[in-house]
């Protein structure tokens, strides 16, 4: 299993290009059984590895909690993206529909306040 982690690692790594690789989860526990093999067959497998400088190969330091971690996180950025995206759409929202109040007919670019009666 070790040998193929480290073989997909190293497609990944001629793919993408990244500069540390950090394992979790329920594999990051046997990091002798799994994780060293995975790093020499990383090294064996890695196309261009002498003009490019090698990925690390690490354990997550929340081990099988790190997918849960990141999962949180990723939900958080999420959901404060979607707040952004609504406020945006409410803003946008209103202009238009000040914008379509003034050109409606019937209205002469009166709007809500300039209809109340001022001796009210």
């Amino acid at each position: 299993m070790g040998l193929w982690l480290g073989v997909g690692i190293a497609n990944l790594a001629a793919a993408l290009d990244p500069s540390c690789f950090v394992i979790g989860g329920g594999v990051s526990a046997a990091d002798d059984l799994l994780i060293g093999p995975a790093r020499e067959s990383f090294r064996r497998h890695l196309t261009g590895r002498g003009y490019r400088p090698e990925a690390r190969i690490t354990r997550a330091q929340l081990g099988p909690e790190a997918g849960m971690v990141g999962a949180a996180d990723l939900s958080r950025l999420v959901a404060r993206r979607f707040r952004r995206a609504n406020r945006r759409r409410v803003e946008r929202y209103e202009r238009y529909e000040r914008y379509a109040q003034a050109f409606r007919p019937g209205t002469h670019g009166r709007t809500a306040r300039n209809d109340e009666d001022p001796g009210s």
